[in-house]
């Protein structure tokens, strides 16, 4: 096994901690001989905490290569997120790694699965009040503008104070959903703005670029190992 990455992730690598915020990672590895071959590519999540988070707890997520690079290419959040970590936030890191992080860029697409997390959950947070949730939306947004406008996601977040600000419940409730409601039709705008100066082919991702990636790694593995 192979550790193509170790970052930082969550409200650590977003800049929007506080001080009853775990300490959340994010690990990519390419599986051992035995793995590739009888295909386990699941998800492991591991918590040092069996029941709510506090500030002394940590998460790590472990993910194959393979398993993130698909996630990537429908654009799921987490792993979008994850693209954008500065050099100061990984712990472990690899030629892989840099390779994905110089081509980020083909995963962004119109498509991206990164809209149904923000539409979805700012329906929830409307139904039922959320502070944790609303302010997660809120950064969602905030990266989506970023990548629409500039390319890029930075971190800290731009707006990391204000997400703060909602997370320790210094806003009122009713204010933080207009907040949203502004911020989706502003995201709508920038959207809709961008789009327009997009090449077709920006609608959907490089899927053979990725795959023949993902092969050349998988098999160099192989190789070493067998």
């Amino acid at each position: 096994m192979k550790t193509v990455v170790t970052s930082y992730f969550g409200s650590k690598l977003y800049g929007t901690n506080t001080a009853s915020s775990d300490t959340d990672y994010y690990r990519i590895i390419v599986p051992s001989a035995q793995e590739i071959i009888f295909g386990s590519d699941t998800i492991q999540t591991c918590s040092s905490n069996s029941g709510k988070n506090t500030s002394v707890d940590e998460d790590l997520t472990v993910m194959s290569l393979k398993k993130y690079v698909e996630q990537c290419m429908i654009g799921e959040l987490n792993a979008i997120s994850l693209l954008y970590a500065p050099e100061q936030s990984l712990i472990d890191t690899s030629l892989e790694w840099s390779y994905l992080q110089a081509h980020r860029d083909k995963f962004i697409t119109t498509r991206m699965k990164f809209f149904g997390f923000i539409y979805g959950n700012s329906k929830q947070i409307h139904k039922k009040e959320d502070y944790k949730q609303a302010s997660n939306v809120l950064r969602a947004i905030e990266q989506v503008n970023q990548l629409f406008t500039v390319g890029f996601i930075t971190y800290p977040i731009k707006n990391a104070d204000l997400i703060k600000a909602i997370k320790n419940q210094e806003i009122t409730y009713s204010d933080v959903l207009k907040l949203i409601d502004d911020e989706l039709t502003r995201m709508e705008e920038v959207k809709y703005k961008n789009i327009q100066k997009w090449p077709e082919e920006v609608c959907q991702y490089d899927k053979n670029f990725f795959h023949d990636f993902i092969y050349e790694v998988y098999k160099e593995s192989l190789y070493r190992t067998l």
